[in-house]
């Protein structure tokens, strides 16, 4: 019988994928630019607080052992100086090899290290204090983001040099014993075995969050891509509808042609009191169908990307005219009040699709005629709002006194086979078409279209 049991894997730390070594090594060196020009600004401040303190001390407290500081402290000051435009360079990208920036970064870490342990150097002969190097070693292991490795071994490196400089340097104690075990020593080890652990989980934490940053970016280029790929598809999908409509609609149009001309011809000689009535529905139907098939036709043409416009010059007053009469004849057959005030193009030539605005006039109106009961009113207008020697802009205006829509409803009202509510395609008939290609045609020629509407009015 086989254990069943779950094995646990020791504790490791994160690792940095092969594949993404070299961007890793790249991002940590741009982190330890930025970091260490921030410690170079910290140098500077800091010693020029240091050697002022230092000019401004009485002349009789300026020993020998204090001048060395200050020397010291100068040209700690001046290091500063240089590092911090350099890695102001290194920032802004003049200094762009890899080599060089990381020399920078390990130049000004391990000078540092070494101006404090001389500090501490001189501490232990003067005072026996070891501040220096707590400093030193704090500086190593939190500042850069450093291996492990090295900042262990730095670390350890600066302890025992501290340890040797004590036992060579004080007379306090000549055995190791004597200075391990007292406070100070044992305080001291406790600080740098910090310093190791903290320098060792910072560098951890920088490799696991890179690890998940790359891994997002991963996922999210897979799912870009895969998000591009629907796309694509659904695009050829799309287009392919489009094209097999425009075929059919072609395909349905010839037969209706034929149905709509047999039945002109047969009413001509027909029995005015049977048969005309009934050639006259099947005339209306026909048409009803014929003006559905080439909206859907339109609308796929639109949508395929084929569908273009043919400019030419003509008087806008009077394509507007025939429009306006369309529209006046409807309103009749319906009882409905229709009024135009289109005089103020009157005189106007433009150069556009003549046949495409009068359809996209010829839907808007229809749909005002259509939704406007008995006894209601239809206004159209038109009148130019900018006019110079190459364009002009023409402001068309329909108004109805129909059944109105709600917010909700107009969001909506040029989607393609959209209605306001499910019961209107069977109140009023129509394939929701109608404006989603008067939007598309108004857009063609450079123009906007937008609706302002209240439920029952």
């Amino acid at each position: 019988m086989r254990d069943r049991t779950k094995r646990h894997k020791p504790f490791s730390f994160q690792r940095v994928p092969k594949e993404h070594a070299a961007l890793f090594r790249e991002k940590r060196l741009d982190t330890n630019i930025k970091r260490m020009y921030v410690f170079s600004v910290y140098i500077v401040a800091l010693q020029i607080t240091l050697n002022v303190i230092n000019i401004l001390k009485p002349s009789d407290s300026k020993n020998s052992d204090i001048m060395i500081y200050v020397a010291l402290s100068m040209a700690t000051l001046f290091i500063g100086i240089g590092y911090w435009i350099l890695f102001g360079m290194a920032k802004r990208g003049k200094i762009s090899g890899m080599k060089t920036r990381n020399f920078l970064v390990q130049s000004l870490l391990y000078l540092y290290i070494i101006i404090q342990l001389i500090f501490c150097t001189l501490n232990i002969v003067s005072t026996g204090g070891v501040n220096s190097y707590i400093i030193a070693i704090l500086i190593m292991g939190m500042v850069p983001i450093t291996r492990p490795l090295q900042s262990v071994l730095s670390v350890l490196a600066c302890f025992f040099y501290v340890v040797l400089a004590s036992y060579m340097t004080r007379n306090v104690a000549r055995t190791w014993d004597s200075i391990l075990l007292t406070d100070t020593w044992t305080n001291l080890i406790i600080i740098t075995g910090l310093t190791i652990c903290v320098s060792v989980f910072m560098y951890d934490m920088y490799v696991s969050n890179f690890v998940q940053s790359v891994e997002l970016e991963d996922t999210v280029r897979v799912r870009t891509q895969e998000l591009e790929r629907q796309t694509a598809a659904a695009q050829v999908a799309s287009k392919a509808k489009s094209e097999f409509l425009a075929r059919m609609s072609h395909e349905i149009r010839t037969p209706l042609n034929a149905i709509i001309g047999m039945t002109a011809v047969a009413r001509r000689s027909a029995d005015e009191e049977k048969t005309v009535p009934a050639l006259d529905e099947i005339t209306l139907a026909s048409t009803h169908l014929q003006d559905i098939l080439n909206d859907v036709l339109d609308m796929s043409n639109i949508e395929a990307g084929r569908f273009a416009m043919n400019p030419s010059a003509f008087a806008l007053g009077d394509a507007l005219g025939e429009t306006a009469d369309m529209a006046r004849m409807r309103c009749l057959e319906k009882g409905v009040h229709f009024s135009a005030d289109i005089a103020g193009v009157s005189g106007v030539r433009i150069m556009s699709d003549r046949q495409r605005l009068k359809q996209a006039l010829h839907n808007l109106l229809s749909n005002a005629v259509k939704f406007t009961p008995q006894g209601g009113e239809v206004d159209f207008s038109a009148r130019p709002d900018e006019e110079n020697s190459e364009r002009i802009a023409v402001t068309f205006t329909v108004a109805d006194t129909g059944i109105g829509m709600t917010t909700g409803q107009v969001s909506r009202l040029f989607a393609a086979f959209e209605q306001a509510d499910s019961s209107i395609a069977t109140r009023f008939g129509g394939a929701g078409l109608g404006l989603a290609i008067a939007q598309s045609l108004i857009g063609m020629m450079g123009g906007t279209i937008s609706v302002r509407s209240r439920l029952g009015e």
